[in-house]
């Protein structure tokens, strides 16, 4: 009996490590798959997750079982019908050694061999489940190609399963071939050393079929090059040119065939003596690539096609122009003639008053720094990101800036940043900023639409459900819910605590989600009940971009969500796009930040559509696809493969749906996609004899110039009745300044996605965003008052240029911002208006529109100005005393710096004590 009980208890003591071993290999992988299978039923996309999953475990099982049975077949049959071999014990050569290893282990080193290798062939198999779902559920496109006339739904869904395949039987049968080689020369049934290859029966037949097997396969891979052609980038414009079609893909027609060819005589040499047909085979192969596919090509490209380029390419330009506009949705681009400028008169900016309301006067790079100051209330909120977008207020249609005050990253840390401040206190963001974009006080800052805690506001744009839980800098997990007050914002009095009642998350109150939870997170903390109670909910991925990816990651998202206040609640909208690399034909795009896109990522594409837009609930972080583009083929492939993950637009709540907008992403591709690509005539492509380029403009404090980026706007188009959200961007020639043209992209649901490019005559003369810019620095009064304010302690902000067409005219604005060396807070202290040969700068814009255009612009509508300029700068009034003076300060300390670099210290003293006078004489005058 005794012995029976240390019996069990050594069993139960080896059961027990048995039980933690596991746990310790393979707990962190079922606690993570665990928690993801919570974490998708959380959003609701549990189909989504089982989709992946079975289909990683179907292509993985099958390339790896696969591989095992033909490999391993093989070298079983190999070993099986060798004739026996007695190795010599005494023999110490490599065959010897490795025959008896063979003989004495053959079942279980050929057996874990391959097993070993097909579990990480099915592991490297499995990656490949998305080329074969969109193999297996391919769209078509309606469009075929113009070499092969085949679909372009093969190249987008097929060809990279296409191309998985062939690679996996090429290494399937080459690690056959070798291994079946190896274990009949261990066996001896195979000797390579005598003078003429020697077979043992049945030898020659094993290897000559799986050598014919090879060559079948070569022959397919020769076909799959063949389509590789229509990426060509060896002629002159991407995609297969005069040579690729005439040489290269004749070769790859005839390597194909010979291939086919050898596979036949490799067989049939299976009853003949030696090897001189496979070896003929493959030599013919070798020659045949060498020859055809390398010499011929150089030799046609040199002598053939570069005398006379133009005319033996035009055909792959057109195919290249027609497919490159294509698959950027340039050839739906409406193209206009801009009308031949005509003056604008003050009754053309009154006719057009909404649009001039809705001038940006407020950069959003220099407003987030403001926001951060003004409207952060406390030091663990910040104000991340400032969008704009556009709000019916008061019954007018308004252009506003927005931002989200969400916890900082830094907030993690507050209270020595113990666990509980991390994950049960310091849980979300509050509220929300707004702003016109065209007005300020008269200290030259924001006036609000909404501010404070709780937000307030003065245009009736309400929010009743303030707090952030899901945003774009919440990175750490939390416990909602908990018997922790959660902390919600600042009070004079005291701070003012919440707790969670919402639906994000899921609940974290049973032992197996606290253990999974602790597992997954590596935080043993979690295992512990206290503070958590039975309604306590786990959010994890609280980060929007990084939960939207989670959810669907075959989509490519905007790098900027927006937020959108919808019925008293915050919601994110994030564009999606689908996009392939495999276009045939069209030009390859480059997403980096090289490119001037604000990405921490690169990637290339030739294919792209906005197809999708996803809303996310602030709140309880709910995750809505919706189609925006329901003629795409990838979208309804994505579709076929994930039912029930997307939406129609049709089904976005309204007052959402009015906010959509055009994204500014897709929009930078396609105007630089239009360089070359508005250029449809061959001839004028191929010598780029019209190329158009983005205009540069001078932003910021540094005074360099950068390219000048998309923007939106609220304008009445040419030939309109009623004016317009919409985002634009101008183009000037290539190597010179004049613009040429400019593009808007409809945002408004009833007109969305339509997008017009508006050329100006050639024959006049525009002047281009770089020009004005070197107007405005060159001007008489604005560059000497710009020194001046750069020399007092002050630094000149610059705003983006707004190109403005308005009538049959174009207006350019302007805005400068003033900062002060011990403040942070930019403050609009100018606006600059140029028109024709007039710039004038105003501490308004209604001031300076009145004196282009004379009269009283500001009447119909007086709140869209800056009434005053910043507190932090002197005002300057206008007047001819005051011109002088300013010229005669910047003078006077030119001629100091002179004095002191020569050392002459009294001329420098007289020279400062005449600027001091002048300066307080402008005082005088800006005070009266």
């Amino acid at each position: 009996m005794m012995q029976q009980k240390k019996f069990l208890k050594f069993n139960t003591t080896k059961l027990l490590i048995g039980i933690l071993l596991l746990v310790i290999i393979f707990g962190g992988v079922l606690s993570r798959f665990y928690v993801n299978w919570l974490w998708f039923g959380e959003v609701g996309y549990r189909s989504v997750f089982w989709t992946q999953f079975y289909s990683k475990i179907l292509l993985g099982v099958v390339s790896g079982a696969l591989f095992f049975a033909i490999v391993y077949a093989n070298l079983w049959a190999a070993r099986k019908y060798s004739p026996p071999v007695t190795h010599n014990p005494y023999d110490e050569s490599f065959r010897s050694k490795a025959g008896r290893i063979a003989n004495q282990a053959f079942g279980i080193v050929i057996l874990g061999a391959s097993i070993a290798v097909g579990i990480l062939v099915g592991i490297e198999g499995s990656t490949h489940w998305m080329d074969f779902q969109m193999f297996a559920n391919a769209a078509e496109f309606g469009q075929k190609d113009p070499i092969f006339n085949i679909d372009l739904g093969f190249y987008i869904f097929k060809l990279d399963f296409l191309r998985y395949v062939y690679g996996w039987l090429m290494f399937t049968l080459i690690i056959a071939f070798v291994g079946t080689i190896f274990v009949h020369y261990t066996d001896k049934a195979i000797d390579f050393l005598s003078r003429n290859i020697k077979f043992a029966p049945h030898v020659k037949s094993h290897l000559s079929i799986l050598l014919a097997a090879i060559l079948l396969v070569q022959a397919f891979g020769f076909r799959i090059s063949s389509y590789n052609l229509l990426y060509s980038q060896d002629g002159v414009t991407f995609g297969a040119g005069y040579t690729d079609t005439h040489a290269h893909l004749i070769a790859f027609t005839i390597l194909s065939i010979v291939s086919v060819i050898a596979a036949i005589l490799v067989i049939i040499n299976i009853w003949k003596k030696g090897i001189k047909l496979p070896a003929l085979a493959i030599v013919a192969i070798i020659g045949t690539y060498f020859i055809l596919n390398m010499i011929y090509p150089a030799i046609m490209q040199q002598f053939f096609v570069k005398p006379d380029e133009l005319r033996k390419e035009t055909a792959y330009i057109n195919h290249n122009i027609k497919l490159t506009r294509n698959a950027y949705n340039l050839d739906r681009i409406q193209i206009r003639n801009f009308p031949k400028l005509q003056p604008l008169s003050l009754e053309d900016i009154n006719n057009n008053r909404t649009t001039i309301n809705s001038i940006r006067l407020w950069d959003y790079r220099p407003l987030q720094s403001t926001y951060t100051q003004l409207q952060s209330l406390w030091q663990y909120y910040s104000i991340n990101n400032v969008d704009i977008d556009r709000y019916m207020v008061n019954g007018e249609y308004r252009q506003v800036m927005l931002g989200a005050r969400e916890l900082s990253p830094e907030a993690a840390q507050t209270g020595a940043g113990t666990w509980v401040n991390r994950h049960f206190q310091y849980t979300h963001g509050y509220g929300a900023v707004m702003s016109p974009v065209n007005t300020a006080t008269e200290k030259g800052l924001p006036k609000f639409f909404i501010n404070d805690m709780p937000p307030k506001t003065s245009v009736g744009i309400n929010i009743t459900r303030p707090e952030i839980y899901y945003g774009e800098q919440t990175n750490e997990y939390i416990i909602a819910s908990s018997n922790m007050e959660e902390f919600n914002y600042p009070s004079e009095g005291k701070p003012i605590y919440n707790s969670y009642s919402g639906s994000g998350g899921f609940p974290i109150s049973g032992y197996l989600q606290r253990i999974a939870a602790s597992l997954a997170f590596s935080d043993l903390n979690l295992i512990l009940k206290n503070p958590i109670t039975s309604e306590s909910r786990l959010m994890f991925r609280r980060n929007i971009m990084d939960r939207v990816s989670n959810v669907f990651p075959f989509l490519m998202y905007d790098n900027d969500p927006y937020l959108v206040i919808s019925n008293g609640k915050l919601y994110w909208m994030i564009d999606a796009y689908t996009v392939s690399k495999n276009y045939p034909y069209a030009e390859p795009h480059e997403i980096s930040p090289r490119t001037g896109y604000n990405t921490n990522y690169y990637t290339s594409l030739n294919y792209i559509r906005n197809s999708a837009k996803i809303v996310i609930d602030a709140y309880d972080g709910t995750v809505d696809f919706y189609t925006s583009d329901e003629s795409d083929p990838i979208i309804k492939t994505y579709a076929k493969i994930f039912p029930n993950v997307f939406k129609p637009l049709a089904e976005m709540p309204a007052d959402i749906y009015r906010h959509i907008r055009y994204p500014e992403m897709l929009f930078r591709v396609q105007t630089q996609m239009l360089y070359d690509y508005h250029m449809q005539d061959p001839q004028v492509f191929y010598n780029k004899g019209d190329r158009w380029e983005t205009p540069n403009e001078i932003v910021d404090i540094s005074g360099e110039e950068s390219p000048m980026e998309p923007y939106y706007v609220i304008m009445r188009l040419p030939g309109q009745t009623k004016e317009q959200f919409l985002i634009m961007r101008p183009f000037t020639q290539a190597q010179k300044n004049n613009m040429v043209a400019w593009m808007g992209a409809i945002c408004d649901p009833e007109d969305y996605g339509k997008v017009l490019l508006y050329q100006f005559p050639k024959d006049e003369l525009v002047y281009g965003p770089a020009q004005i810019e070197a107007t405005i620095n060159q001007d008489p009064v604005i560059a000497p008052q710009l020194s001046l304010w750069n020399q007092l302690g002050t630094k000149v902000n610059r705003g983006n240029m707004i190109v403005v067409p308005i009538e049959k005219s174009i207006l350019y604005i302007k805005p400068l911002y003033l900062q002060s060396d011990t403040s942070k807070i930019p403050e609009l202290a100018r606006v600059v208006v140029v028109y024709g040969d007039k710039v004038i700068m105003e501490r308004t814009l209604e001031g300076a529109l009145q004196k282009v255009f004379g009269g009283d612009a500001s009447k119909p509508q007086s709140t869209s100005t800056v009434s005053s300029i910043p507190s932090s700068v002197s005002p300057i009034a206008d007047g001819q005393n005051i011109k002088s003076l300013i010229n005669q300060a910047v003078s006077l300390f030119n001629d100091a710096k002179k004095s002191q670099q020569s050392g002459d210290w009294t001329g420098y003293g007289d020279k400062v004590k005449q600027l001091e006078s002048t300066l307080k004489r402008l005082k005088e005058l800006t005070a009266e």
